[in-house]
């Protein structure tokens, strides 16, 4: 979660009253269009800093709105998104939620670089194809996954079931947001704090 505020108490001291009265809407306004464009910076980033990110990654940032009594904006991640994109953001451990991560070894990826939904169920059903089973003697010597069996009797790897993931830190979040914001703030401000003016009088 990025907080973007802007002190503007040295401008407001030279307002007179009526340009007093229109401030507090103003800078809602423009904190809004702020962030907007600060959304749009992270997103972009995504695709700077991470490997093919999927369109439901793209969607991940919202914003919590500025109002004449809340005067600051926040651009955030949507809970799923953030959940996951936590780990590119900090980097740590992820544990699986279930009894193992899969994670792809020689099995077919989509566009986006991952398995399928449904990888494991799929490649299960085709012949020649089989899941190693905690404890047992294939899983101590292959190492749990799925694997399947090819010409001349060899095995070919295709998922593995790994008890933990180690991420680094690859996705500065923020960075973006806030030399965006930096830059465009003024431009918004005096647009808005214009706009009201003319619509008081």
């Amino acid at each position: 979660m990025l907080k973007i505020t802007f002190d503007i108490r040295a401008f407001e001291k030279a307002l007179t009253d009526l340009e007093r009265r229109q401030l507090p809407f103003a800078v809602a306004m423009a904190l809004n269009d702020t962030a907007q464009d600060a959304s749009v910076a992270e997103t972009a980033a995504l695709s700077q800093h991470l490997d093919r990110p999927t369109p439901f990654t793209k969607r991940a940032y919202q914003i919590e709105r500025a109002t004449k009594s809340k005067p600051y904006a926040i651009v955030k991640a949507r809970p799923i998104q953030g959940a996951y994109l936590q780990y590119q953001v900090f980097g740590g451990r992820r544990s699986p939620k279930g009894q193992a991560l899969v994670v792809p070894s020689g099995a077919k990826l989509n566009a986006y670089g991952n398995l399928p939904k449904g990888a494991v169920k799929r490649a299960l059903s085709q012949k020649n194809t089989f899941a190693t089973k905690r404890g047992s003697r294939k899983a101590k010597h292959l190492g749990r996954g799925v694997y399947r069996r090819v010409r001349g009797g060899g095995l070919k790897k295709l998922m593995a079931f790994e008890p933990m993931a180690k991420y680094r830190v690859r996705l500065p979040f923020g960075r973006a947001a806030r030399q965006s914001a930096e830059s465009v703030f003024a431009m918004h401000f005096e647009r808005r704090f214009t706009a009201a003016l003319a619509s008081a009088r």
